[in-house]
């Protein structure tokens, strides 16, 4: 993100967009007046007609830069503070204004949108909702209660913008209707999105996650998998043997969305690849990953030290319970 790319647009000065016709103007009134007849009928010291001037304005600013074909044009801002990104701006979930995400907090609770009252939780989360770049399959479950609440890193932008995860994302969506089901599905997401992550500094030859899908890179996925699980080659097992297991699980389901989009797509060829790929992963994750990762429960399991109860306590619980036995025994 530039910080060129942010220019100052406050009601009065500078310019501002239309949202008829996406033209930048820096005296919107004239102009609507001038390129549309009756556009304004009502007499000019009217506060509606102050108040509609200035939701139109707030309305083409708002257009303007959350339509996904201008996401790497210049931002329009209410105030530009110098040497702040354009990465640090967000809009208002009431008046749509973008300003600082420093200053929302400040601005919501004096916003003259803000009907509410007291309350200013979930500020950034419906801000997000409101100008969060995703890929255009996302649906509207994930878009505004699973992606929006989600910590904006690196991670965060390789789900978002990856086609194959928004699919997936989708289809939990779906799958899992209910609200306390969010948390699980946001976590599952940034679990696929970590694996993508370290699967590309691993083999640059993958550029997003249905490059994962090719026969040749099985054997970058089986390495992925040991990272993750901290594999020990000496002892052979992992330290943490319910990740792999769980990733493994996950790119078998993907994989079925993903022949399911290459029948829609009529595509053969990668249809073919992805068949191929979850040939080997039914198969060839059975001995390196899930039987390593049981093994290595197993022994987990056996190396726990647990504390039991003395000797002298197991004598007084055997005695407390004999004699309420034989208590209850006489009074039936």
């Amino acid at each position: 993100m530039d910080i060129q790319k942010v220019h100052f647009s406050m009601l009065y000065t500078v310019y501002l967009i239309c949202f008829m016709t996406w033209l930048p103007n820096s005296l919107l009134v004239y102009f609507w007046n001038n390129l549309y007849n009756n556009f304004l009928c009502t007499y000019l010291d009217c506060p509606q007609r102050r108040r509609f001037i200035a939701e139109l304005r707030l309305r083409g600013n708002f257009e303007y830069n959350s339509k996904a074909l201008h996401s790497d044009a210049d931002l329009v801002v209410a105030r530009k503070i110098n040497n702040i990104p354009k990465s640090k701006y967000t809009v208002c979930p009431k008046c749509k204004i973008f300003i600082t995400k420093p200053a929302l907090r400040r601005h919501y609770r004096n916003c003259y949108e803000n009907i509410q009252s007291g309350t200013n939780r979930g500020i950034l989360s419906n801000s997000k909702a409101l100008f969060n770049y995703v890929h255009p399959l996302a649906n509207e479950i994930l878009k505004t209660c699973i992606l929006s609440s989600m910590r904006d890193d690196v991670i965060f932008s390789l789900i978002k913008y990856d086609k194959l995860l928004v699919v997936y994302g989708n289809a939990m969506c779906m799958k899992y209707r209910s609200r306390h089901h969010y948390d699980m599905i946001k976590n599952r997401l940034r679990i696929m999105g970590r694996f993508l992550q370290v699967a590309k500094s691993v083999n640059p030859a993958i550029d997003d996650f249905a490059s994962l899908y090719q026969p040749p890179i099985f054997d970058t996925i089986i390495e992925v998998l040991h990272q993750f699980g901290n594999y020990d080659k000496i002892s052979g097992y992992y330290e943490k043997p319910t990740l792999p297991s769980t990733i493994g699980t996950a790119l078998k389901y993907i994989a079925n969305l993903y022949i399911m989009e290459c029948i829609k797509s009529r595509d053969e060829k990668q249809k073919k690849d992805v068949e191929d790929v979850l040939v080997l992963l039914k198969t060839g994750l059975q001995g390196p990953v899930n039987k390593t990762a049981a093994e290595s429960l197993l022994h987990q399991k056996r190396q726990k030290k647990e504390v039991l109860p003395l000797t002298e306590d197991v004598r007084k619980l055997n005695a407390y319970i004999t004699s309420n036995q034989q208590k209850y025994y006489e009074e039936i």
